[in-house]
Formats: structure tokens, sequence, C-alpha cells
């Protein structure tokens, strides 16, 4: 039956709208569901992407292991070197390190606020492309395909579709774990505050009441229900009054101080909306450039130097930026209930190649954060010694173990309904 813009802002939630608001990809209802969403507020959920596949031994080190050293003999980090930029030392046991460039991480991880996860599974299929094991990620690992959408678009689409309010966005763009076929619930991708809304010309004044008058008339028509034109026009209606949430509400915001780069400006963005919009719960952000081949340490006139640029530079600009999310979260009173994730498409190759950089490989670290974890080290640093057929490690922790741990024990929310089967607690969270 037809469906009326009046019956749409009524009933829908969190789209993003076409031509100037354009819908971007979809959640979908389901089976008829009724959840009350309140229950999946509480708690926030911040996804950051290393994008192209982080060495894991360049995040957490094994400096007690001889092997280590052996296959990197260029780019390791000797005992020595494993000391801040003020002296303090990086090490976390008697075994590992984190990198002297994660001095902020290394301050949270000391007052229990990190969990780092060795041995990362990324995959289950052997293909190491990183189209495809961006996609078996996104997907909850499920053959690196993704048919019923990402495993955070299944649980919004559970949690949230239906219900009036702004849950969710992707900072800088949409990433594929936000994805459903259906389009009756939609996330929207915002890369800029003062963009996400009608650009209008500021020599009219008339210009904006224009746009939206147009906008509306369109928007209010009645299709069929279920057509693709309904779909666009129910989402651009959603859209637009979640644009005018998002400008008044933002705009009440007040940061607490953040470095001027490109994580650590979607970060703000990302605080922005959690301190502002109380039904806001889920974001992603990506920081990219760890497809290092080559020169995963800088090479400065001649010189290896191991702490700048390179891999380095990103894990500086990493924790610098957390740091600053979390302390401004914490001034504004939502560091206890603000969980921050990361993942990568897979790891690298734990020999270095000929050109100092390393290859694609398996079994990444990744880090959760936040005021409630269990700070610790969770799971197998995998063996340096036992290494599979192609020369990758050989990770213990399967992705989807973290995945269900972030649904139940965070998200409050049964894990089989997203990624349909039971797997185990890593154990990070109470």
């Amino acid at each position: 039956m037809p469906t009326t813009r009046r019956q749409f802002i009524k009933q829908s939630v969190g789209a993003v709208t076409a031509s100037m608001l354009i819908p971007k990809f979809g959640f979908t209802q389901a089976n008829g569901q009724s959840i009350d969403p309140a229950a999946n507020l509480a708690h926030k959920l911040v996804v950051i992407q290393f994008s192209g596949g982080n060495d894991g031994l360049s995040n957490i080190i094994p400096y007690s292991d001889s092997r280590y050293y052996q296959l990197r003999p260029d780019i390791s980090l000797q005992p020595s070197e494993l000391k801040d930029d003020t002296g303090a030392t990086t090490m976390i046991n008697n075994d590992l390190a984190l990198h002297p460039r994660l001095k902020e991480i290394k301050q949270l991880y000391d007052a229990g606020k990190v969990a780092l996860i060795v041995g990362v599974d990324e995959s289950d299929k052997q293909s190491l492309s990183h189209f495809e094991g961006t996609t078996n990620l996104a997907a909850g690992g499920l053959s690196g395909t993704i048919p019923n959408g990402g495993w955070l678009g299944r649980y919004a689409s559970q949690a949230f579709a239906g219900q009036p309010g702004f849950y969710a966005a992707g900072i800088g763009s949409l990433p594929q774990m936000f994805y459903t076929p259906d389009t009756s619930y939609v996330i929207p991708s915002i890369s800029s505050f003062a963009q996400y809304t009608f650009q209008t010309d500021a020599r009219n004044t008339r210009d904006r009441n224009n746009q939206i008058t147009a906008f509306t008339a369109g928007n209010s028509r009645s299709f069929d229900s279920g057509a693709f034109i309904d779909t666009v026009a129910r989402a651009g209606a959603k859209g637009f009054t979640d644009s005018i949430t998002i400008q008044t509400e933002t705009a009440k915001y007040a940061p607490q101080g953040y470095p001027n780069t490109g994580l650590a400006n979607l970060l703000k963005m990302v605080a922005q909306l959690i301190v502002t919009i109380p039904t806001s719960a889920l974001f992603h952000v990506s920081i990219g450039g760890f497809d290092f081949h080559q020169n995963l340490v800088a090479n400065v006139n001649g010189q290896v130097n191991k702490l700048v640029n390179g891999q380095a530079g990103l894990l500086m600009q990493f924790s610098q930026a957390v740091k600053a999310f979390y302390d401004d979260l914490d001034a504004h009173g939502f560091s206890q209930n603000t969980l921050i994730m990361t993942y990568s498409e897979f790891g690298r190759r734990p020999q270095q190649n000929g050109t100092m950089g390393c290859d694609h490989g398996r079994a990444s670290a990744w880090y959760v954060i936040g005021g409630s974890v269990k700070g610790g080290v969770y799971g197998q640093q995998p063996s340096l010694s036992s290494l599979d057929r192609n020369g990758n490690l050989v990770g213990n922790v399967d992705l989807r173990s973290i995945y269900a741990t972030v649904l139940d024990k965070w998200l409050n929310h049964d894990s089989r309904s997203v990624l349909g089967a039971s797997f185990d607690n890593v154990g990070f969270l109470n």
C-alpha cells in the first residue's frame, strides 16, 4: 500500500537522502521483531579500521623471542629501543611490549583500559586480497560474502529498525559492516557536519527555503510500498529530519582538545554525536596507509629510523587520537559506556621482504579500549617458529569470538541472531 511522508517520519529511522542527502546502504527489519532500542543505547560502540593490513608484530612486539630478530633483522625493535619519548618503558610483561609510538595507548593500558588481542584469525579463506579480507570481516567471517549484510548492519536492523531516533553513522565513509540488502533502515555516511545539510547560495536568502520546499514536495508523494522510488522518498524524508537534528545538537558540543590529524578529527565528530545526541550508539571511522610492502620503517637520509613515518607514524596518530577521544569522553561523562574496537583486513608476514616491508599475512593484533574493559592480553602470541606453509603466522582467536563478545556483553544482544552460531567469549568485558 502507499506510504506517505508523514507515516514514514513516524515509523522509520536513521536515513540519509538521495541527491543532497543521498541514501547510501540500508538495514532491514528483522522478522518483524519489536525491540525496545532503549536497551541498546546505554553502550556506545566505536569501530576503527586499520586499512591496508596492519602488522601485528609492529604493534605488540615479542621482544623476548630471538626468532623475531632473525625474521626481521632490519625492522625489528631491540629491547633497548622499547621506550617512549619520555624514556618510559613500553614493555607490558616479560615477553611483549607496545611500539614506542603507542605512548598514550600504553598509559591507557597501565590504567586497565586496554585489551590487546593477539593472534586474531581474520579470515576463513586462503586469499589475502584487501577486498576479500575486508568483505570477510564485514560479513562476520561468513566465507567472504555479505548476502545478509555486514555483522553490525544485521545487529542494527534487529535493534533499531522502525524506531525513531538517530542511532548510527559511518564517519568519513560507510563501511561494509554496516550494509544490509534492504533499505528500510539506512545509516548515513557523514564526512562533515557542515556539509551534511542543504548546500545553499549565500547570495540568495530564499535559496534554502526554496530547496527545502522542493525537496519536501518530492519526498511527500505516495508511492507503492516496496518500490525503489518509495525507498528513496522515505530515506530522503527521514534523512532531512536527521540532518536538522545533527546540525542543531552538535553545535552544542565543546571539544576538550585534539591533535590536528585525520583520525583525531573523525573521532572528534564521533564525540560530538555521542555527547549531544542521546540515541547515537554505533560509529565507524578509518585510518589508512597500513599496506607496507616497503618502508615499514622509514629511511631518513639513507639511515633507517624506526620511530618516524611508516608504521611508527600511523601508530602515533592512532595513539594520540584515541587518547584525546577517551579524555574528551571522560570529561563529558561517557568514557565508561563507550567501547572502542580496532580491526584490519589481515596481518602481515613475520619475515621482512627485500624492501624493508612485509607482505600480506595473517594473525594481526586488535585493540579494545574503554573505561569498562578488562585490561590485559588476550589470545596467544602466534609462534614465530611454527608458521603455516606460506610463511604466515597461525592465528588462535576467531574474529567471530570478538564480535560475539561485543554483541553479548556490550550491546546486550544475542550474538547468535547476528552471527548464526555461538562463539566463545574472549573475556575482555565483564
